[in-house]
């Protein structure tokens, strides 16, 4: 079933505004034009806010179709984690390996390599992969903004 609604639209807009986001400390930029303007956000919290709000409208609407709540973390769990599993295992298994500037061996002998798999319990988030975008300009700025939320 066909629903009309602007929520893909929205997603595209939000989507966009978040890898406009991440162009800046790619070219090692850290500040972006929205937050040099008005002081405080980044077009890419911006779009995270869109996806958050969409997400909620939608999830709302999922649990009053049926307000139990063991089907509703089991739905919420089927959809989210094998997508979720299948990124992180495409990005340490496949990505990471072509990215890399260490030899593969050393690479899939890190443990670094296997904690990134962590990710799929969206507790703990891991941003790293051995030597993959070591030289990106906004590295040491990711790191250190990394090691703050972890204080």
């Amino acid at each position: 079933m066909k629903h009309e609604n602007n929520f893909d639209f929205a997603r595209y807009v939000a989507a966009s505004l978040v890898i406009i986001s991440h162009i800046f400390p790619l070219r090692g930029d850290l500040s972006e034009p929205l937050a040099r303007w008005a002081g405080y956000g980044t077009f890419g919290g911006i779009g995270v806010a869109i996806f958050f709000s969409i997400s909620g409208f939608l999830t709302t609407q999922s649990w009053c179709r049926d307000p139990n709540a063991l089907r509703f973390i089991e739905r919420r769990a089927i959809r989210i984690l094998p997508g979720l599993a299948g990124v992180v295992a495409f990005s340490a298994l496949v990505l990471g390996p072509i990215f890399t500037t260490i030899p593969i061996t050393r690479y899939l002998s890190d443990p670094v390599t296997w904690s990134y798999f962590w990710n799929v319990t969206a507790y703990d988030i891991r941003f790293f992969l051995p030597g993959v975008f070591e030289a990106n300009p906004s590295h040491a700025g990711v790191r250190a903004f990394c090691w703050r939320l972890r204080a």
